[in-house]
């Protein structure tokens, strides 16, 4: 690599870490994070994605399948979400 392709390249990941940087902060600390949850307690949150392209153009309820794996255990969770009305 020359020296022009190393400052070339450190601009590009000096720019990627600030988009990173913004990304994180409007996110408002709705990101994953670690968290021990003891026997008999429990934890809630939610999970935003984009819509499946099949959404748009369906007639009925599209299934949105979300894979969890905790210790080792795995849980599937199958969502029927169907697109607002007007759009």
């Amino acid at each position: 690599m020359n020296d022009r392709t190393a400052i070339q390249t450190g601009r590009s990941l000096a720019a990627i870490n600030a988009t990173l940087g913004n990304v994180i902060a409007n996110l408002n600390g709705s990101i994953l994070e670690t968290t021990t949850i003891q026997p008999g307690q429990s934890l809630g949150g939610e999970v935003i994605v984009d819509a499946p392209k099949e959404l748009h153009s369906a007639k009925g309820p599209v299934p949105l399948n979300v894979t969890v794996t905790l210790a080792g255990d795995v849980h599937k969770f199958t969502f029927n979400i169907t697109a607002q009305q007007g759009n």
